[in-house]
């Protein structure tokens, strides 16, 4: 099952509702505007199996 960018992130940051979501898995800080794209872009380049490990915790 292929998940949106938000539940991706609603998964694997915590914080969303803030403007700095923080990564569960490297615990960096983000800044957060309107949409999900930067925190999708750390997820691609600096966890690359980060769909596998979403779907396994939905």
């Amino acid at each position: 099952m292929k998940l949106s960018n938000r539940e991706v992130c609603a998964i694997l940051f915590t914080g969303l509702n803030t403007q700095r979501p923080q990564c569960n898995t490297c615990k960096r800080f983000f800044a957060r505007g309107n949409g999900y794209t930067n925190l999708i872009m750390h997820l691609r380049s600096a966890h690359p199996s980060y769909e596998k490990q979403a779907e396994d915790a939905y």
